[in-house]
């Protein structure tokens, strides 16, 4: 039971011999009853899952290579002086990793041939891609522009072959990327440039000899003015150049914008999921409201630990406290998710609104160079109409025109190949991989860790199960659990007190005084004599939860401390299902209380001497059954009263007060009473409820007296022991022997006893 259940219990009414309720886990008590049984059940699930870790997992190589992704883009130090790239390189090489370790890079790697004549075994696997892919996993170097890939396989030089191959299949791939997509295509154009250049040159060559044979200027004919006829042209040029890049433009932002729709979708599957590209987060962190409600929450935090620290855990204020913090919480989450869309909304609203100037810078180089296609093809056919002679020349003219065209398509086109092959990185393979001589054994580390912390979850789990299954008190501990009640006797079991195998508990004080059992026993009795300062106990009750917890063996021995003190005791058996008392000391069953009760004529008196001086036996009777019927009358008040003016103590000894009633019926005309618990046979709620029963009919309880203890890991017992045997200089089997009083002589006094009994009757 927790602390703070603990507070709520003490706000409500309790009883004030057991006012709690419950037990919960005690660590203490869990570790004293269960550590062994714990530790064994670990170490018995522990081996077979160490074994198996050992046996399964196999030891692997690490085989190691890395790809460095040098940034193309200029790099900005951050506040640690970090190198930092833009959010294009970071998702590049991203890409790349994905691509390293995903399905189609695997696929290329089983391709390839060396791999498949050296290593057959994983070429020929039916599951071969996930394998490696398995297998295999790229991370990258924090601080660094390399990412380490690694394979692993219990052959070392299969790993290092592995690893090498993908080294050479990614550079491979690389090379043949690059020359797909800039390399051969790039030479081609260029060599169709230069040759498209050089029969422009000779074009121009010969028109120029055409005019000086026909005698027209160059560059114009007569009436016209040539200069103004290449202004337009270069105007032409300059509008087809300025087409083709807000062409390109509007092709990037284009696929920008695809980029943001992607996000978008992103945000609206997942509102809370932060998005570190286009600068989305950083203006999340500067929105009013997000900066607003950070600053609540921190106030709001620094007031709960002001209140954790102040109330103790699971107080209202705190519970308040607490939903109030979650409730800010989720509103700032809100918060950040409502600014993340907006700026995410802005972003893309911005990149609409740069593509539709860039559409309209497409429209108004498109409409320029129709303005001076229609200009020049006016011009052009003034010409021809002007002059005849000159269509040679025009026509020429006109050829070299579209050569220009082509050639300023041609140029368009290399431009476009520099952008596309313009990657944030610039990625190098090494050329050879690595692995270490000795295996690694992370992974089996990793599954023993997960063993045993399965192994000790087992344990803990199977200890609390039987704790809580099995609410047995065991010590003085757990009775300090239930009541305030103090223990007046630890008694402890027969074999750990190492008293002989067939020694009568019930006659412990008697035969074995000097034994650590009959101290116990002495402790008890002093309750009696002295309560607390008071007056000491003329009667006295001796009870039980229920059967088998010793409570006649605790009657019979404290009846004896107390005579063998020079006390008068009467020791009274009320306990008529099952009576063993007279038997116990060897005395004939006669006439006893129920007869005492009833009236009847007796030709004794029914108490009865036994050979312990100054201690009296009176049975239930011959009429047992009568007995419960009169526990209740003056007569069993009159009874106490008298036996308390001719003895100095009654003991009485009664049934289970959970199973009979006659503890009940008794326990307010007694003095007190003394509750006997058997060491894991009482539980917790049979005590609570005998200790109920015993205070709601007006009763006093003494004490408790905890029978039959046993040894427990980390307990006391056997160490108390050891002092109690060791202060009087001498070990129990050789120091604590039956005194003149032991069996013999016990037994032979009980067949004079009877005799005599039997002689008396037959006389009366």
């Amino acid at each position: 039971m927790s602390e703070y259940a603990f507070e709520l219990a003490e706000l409500m009414p309790e009883k004030a011999i057991a006012p709690r309720q419950g037990i919960g886990i005690n660590v203490r008590r869990l570790l004293k009853l269960r550590g062994r049984l714990m530790m064994l059940a670990l170490l018995a699930s522990l081996a077979p899952a160490l074994a198996a870790v050992w046996l399964i997992v196999p030891k692997e190589y690490l085989a190691s290579g890395n790809v460095k992704f040098k940034a193309t883009s200029p790099q900005i130090l951050g506040g640690e002086g970090r190198a930092l790239t833009g959010t294009s390189y970071e998702l590049f090489v991203n890409t790349q990793i994905e691509y390293l370790t995903g399905p189609s890079f695997v696929d290329e790697l089983l391709k390839d041939a060396e791999l498949q004549q050296k290593l057959p075994r994983i070429a020929r696997l039916p599951n071969a891609r996930a394998h490696i892919m398995e297998h295999l996993s790229a991370d990258v170097v924090p601080r660094t522009e390399v990412v380490t890939l690694t394979y692993r396989d219990f052959d070392r030089d299969a790993a290092v072959l592995v690893m090498n191959r993908i080294l050479a299949t990614y550079e491979e791939q690389l090379r043949r990327e690059v020359v797909d997509r800039g390399g051969y295509a790039r030479k081609t154009l260029e060599e169709r440039l230069d040759a498209l250049t050089q029969a422009l040159e000779a074009d121009q060559r010969r028109i120029a000899e055409e005019r000086q044979a026909r005698g027209i200027p160059t560059g114009g004919v007569p009436g016209q003015a040539p200069v103004e006829t290449e202004s337009i042209r270069m105007n032409l040029a300059q509008a087809e150049a300025d087409l083709t890049r807000a062409e390109i433009a509007a092709e990037q932002g284009q696929k920008l914008l695809e980029e943001l729709d992607r996000f978008v979708a992103q945000h609206d599957a997942n509102p809370s999921k932060p998005i570190y590209a286009f600068g989305v987060e950083e203006r999340v962190s500067q929105h009013p409201t997000v900066v607003f409600l950070v600053e609540q929450l921190a106030q709001q935090q620094q007031e709960f630990s002001v209140l954790e620290d102040r109330y103790i855990e699971g107080a209202p204020q705190v519970a308040v406290k607490r939903r109030e913090l979650e409730a800010l919480e989720r509103k700032v989450e809100a918060a950040r998710a409502q600014a993340r869309g907006e700026a995410l909304r802005s972003v893309v609203e911005q990149r609409r609104y740069e593509n539709e100037l860039v559409t309209a810078q497409i429209q108004e180089a498109q409409t320029r160079r129709d303005r001076f296609l229609a200009a020049l093809e006016e011009y052009e056919a003034k010409s021809v109409e002007r002059s005849q002679g000159l269509a040679v020349i025009l026509e020429m003219e006109r050829q070299a025109d579209e050569k220009r065209a082509r050639i300023q398509q041609m140029r368009n086109e290399l431009f476009r190949i520099d952008l596309e092959s313009n990657a944030p990185a610039q990625v190098t393979p090494e050329r050879s991989a690595w692995a270490a001589n000795r295996p690694d054994y992370t992974r089996r580390v990793k599954y023993a860790a997960i063993a045993l912390f399965a192994a000790v979850i087992f344990s803990l789990g199977l200890g609390v199960f039987l704790e809580m299954t099995d609410q047995s008190i065991r010590s003085g501990e757990d009775v300090a659990f239930v009541t305030k009640l103090p223990v007046i006797a630890n008694v402890p079991h027969a074999v750990e007190d190492r008293l002989p195998d067939q020694v009568r508990v019930g006659a412990v004080a008697r035969e074995f005084p000097d034994s650590y059992t009959a101290d116990e026993f002495r402790r008890a009795a002093a309750r009696m004599l002295a309560p607390g300062g008071e007056a000491g106990i003329k009667s006295c009750m001796v009870s039980s939860a229920s059967r088998g917890d010793g409570k006649t063996i605790v009657a019979c021995n404290l009846a004896t401390v107390l005579a063998r003190a020079g006390r008068r005791v009467l020791l009274v058996d009320l306990d008529w299902h099952n009576p063993s008392i007279e038997q116990l000391f060897g005395l004939r069953p006669s006439a006893g209380l129920a007869e005492l009760l009833a009236g009847e004529p007796l030709h004794h008196d029914p108490d009865q001497a036994t050979d312990i001086e100054n201690l009296y036996v009176l049975g239930p009777g011959l009429n047992s059954r009568e007995l419960l019927s009169r526990l209740a009358s003056r007569a069993m008040a009159d009874f106490l009263a008298g036996a308390e003016e001719v003895f100095d103590h009654v003991i009485i000894d009664a049934p289970a007060a959970l199973l009979m009633s006659e503890a009940r019926l008794l326990a307010p005309m007694v003095d007190g009473s003394v509750v006997v618990v058997g060491a894991g046979i009482t539980s917790f709620g049979m005590l609570r409820r005998c200790l109920h029963t015993i205070e709601d009919t007006g009763g006093r309880v003494l004490g408790i007296v905890l029978n039959g203890l046993r040894q427990s890991p980390f307990g006391y017992l056997r160490r108390n022991l050891t002092l109690y045997y060791d202060e009087r200089r001498g070990h129990p089997r050789h120091t604590v022997v039956p005194g003149p009083e032991g069996r013999r002589y016990r037994r032979e006094q009980s067949i004079v006893l009877v005799r005599e009994t039997a002689d008396k009757d037959r006389e009366a």
